[in-house]
């Protein structure tokens, strides 16, 4: 995981950010708002227990896993974009899951 994160530094480009912007915003809305949302609405009727409900909310408001930038480049998708997607979503990450956090009701 370390090398993977390196890997994401060294192909961030700052300067191709702004046309990633779409992306970026719209895949963090859906990993931290939507997915989450998403599966307490689901996990409710299914009567899960607090502890199980938890977690799985909290597994939904992690950000996206840094193989992911590894993966898109060995199968020829759009590295750098993928690098920033991860990289913003770390940075997203420190706010959302304490936040998940206090705002479940468990």
């Amino acid at each position: 995981m370390p090398l993977g994160l390196l890997c994401i530094g060294a192909a961030l480009r700052f300067g191709q950010a702004r046309a990633w912007t779409g992306s970026i915003l719209t895949s963090s809305a859906m990993k931290f708002v939507l997915m989450p949302a998403v599966t307490f609405l689901l996990a409710q009727p299914l009567g899960l227990g607090s502890s199980a409900l938890l977690v799985a909310v909290l597994f939904q408001a992690l950000p996206t896993a840094s193989s992911s930038y590894i993966m898109a480049r060995q199968l020829g998708g759009d590295a750098p974009m993928m690098a920033g997607i991860t990289a913003t979503q770390t940075l997203l990450g420190i706010a959302t899951v304490p936040l998940v956090m206090c705002l479940l009701p468990v």
